[in-house]
């Protein structure tokens, strides 16, 4: 599969520098058609499913799994069409409780999202498997024993 019809990028909503202040970080995961034809995504399946995501201590190496929802697989062969340069957006909540437990003094996380499933790149082909990685550094404005409101 061409890896280039499809762009992800993550971003943390209405935070652009992804700093902690001991409240939850929403991150959006945008995925775009960057091909120059119609493409076929399982965005049900997607939301359904929730984002496959991890965080990882950048100190300490720690990582952790975020769960992630139990979907029919019928699901992923429901394509839903999405016109060349059209995008859509899937966010993640990570809750403060949880930044805090991975986290020494300092908040210093990398929040990893993976997104794999079927692409239908034409109508007339069979769908085939794709895997896109986006990631975000998370960073505490100060320490985490401080409280910050």
């Amino acid at each position: 599969m061409n890896n280039d019809a499809l762009r992800v990028s993550i971003s943390c909503r209405d935070n652009p520098d992804c700093t902690f202040d001991n409240k939850d970080i929403i991150v959006d995961v945008i995925m775009q058609n960057s091909a120059d034809h119609t493409i076929g995504l399982p965005l049900n399946y997607f939301r359904a499913k929730g984002l496959h995501c991890f965080l990882v201590n950048n100190e300490t190496n720690k990582k952790m799994v975020l769960g992630i929802s139990l979907t029919p697989d019928s699901l992923k062969r429901e394509f839903t069409k999405m016109r060349a340069g059209e995008q859509v957006r899937l966010s993640r909540k990570i809750s403060a409780s949880l930044i805090r437990s991975m986290t020494g003094k300092v908040v210093n996380l990398t929040a990893n999202v993976a997104i794999y499933g079927l692409i239908e790149m034409s109508e007339n082909e069979e769908p085939v498997e794709f895997t896109k990685e986006a990631k975000v550094t998370i960073q505490g404005k100060k320490n985490v024993s401080e409280r910050i409101d």
